[in-house]
């Protein structure tokens, strides 16, 4: 990770301002939590986190961020973000959640799939799903 973006985390790794986010800011903190390659549904999760949270102004329960994913189940998160739903926040930019909202995720979620969703098996949207695409 360039310095001048280690300047813009704070101690955790999530991004002091997160206005300043962009997805070079995201590919870069990715890397650094150990997801050097997004797939299509990664940025899928991140962006809806981030669109989530500035209409709200919080972030989405786990239920409604898996259903970016074509899923119901609470484990979307840890699948795509090894097991750690936590970074999926900190990659989006958004403010460091509280320990509550960190433990609420942690404890939720389990991937019981974990190999069919890890970054060295991207998971792409369906054929034809042009309904969000990123650059």
């Amino acid at each position: 990770m360039r310095e001048s973006v280690a300047a813009l985390l704070n101690e955790d790794g999530f991004l002091k301002d997160p206005k300043q986010w962009t997805p070079v800011i995201a590919r870069q903190i990715a890397g650094k939590e150990g997801l050097d390659d997004l797939s299509q549904m990664h940025w899928e999760i991140i962006l809806y986190l981030r669109e989530y949270y500035e209409k709200y102004d919080f972030v989405p329960t786990l239920k409604r961020v898996c259903r970016v994913s074509g899923s119901y189940e609470t484990s979307c998160l840890s699948c795509f973000f090894r097991n750690d739903p936590v970074k999926a926040v900190k990659i989006a930019g958004l403010p460091e959640p509280a320990e509550e909202i960190r433990s609420y995720y942690r404890g939720a979620c389990e991937c019981k799939q974990h190999a069919r969703h890890s970054s060295e098996s991207p998971i792409a949207p369906e054929p034809g799903d042009t309904s969000r695409s990123v650059s």
